[in-house]
C-alpha cells in the first residue's frame, strides 16, 4: 500500500464535508483525481482568504473563488459517492 501524505487541503475538506470525512481520507490514498482536488481545493481556499484581506475591492474575484471552491467540494462528494457504487 502506498502511503500518501496528508494535505492542507485534505484536511480542510474533512472539517468541511464531515458526512464523508471517513471515505475522503481512504479515497485520497486511492485516487488521484482526488489528491489533485485537494490539492486545487487548498489552492483556492489560500487565494480566497487572501482576496477577503482586501473585500471591497476584490468583490468579483472572492465570489468567482467561492464558486470555485464549492465547486470543488460537490466534485469530492460526487467522486466519493461515485466509489461507494
Amino acid at each position: 500500500m502506498i502511503r500518501v501524505p496528508v494535505s492542507k487541503g485534505l484536511l480542510r475538506l474533512m472539517v468541511r464535508l464531515p458526512a464523508i470525512r471517513g471515505e475522503l481520507q481512504i479515497i485520497h490514498g486511492r485516487d488521484q483525481l482526488i489528491r489533485d482536488l485537494t490539492e486545487a481545493y487548498e489552492d483556492a481556499i489560500e487565494t480566497l482568504a487572501g482576496l477577503q484581506s482586501n473585500p471591497v475591492s476584490q468583490r468579483g474575484l472572492i465570489h468567482e473563488y467561492e464558486t470555485i471552491c464549492a465547486d470543488i467540494e460537490e466534485e469530492i462528494v460526487r467522486r466519493c459517492a461515485a466509489w461507494r457504487l
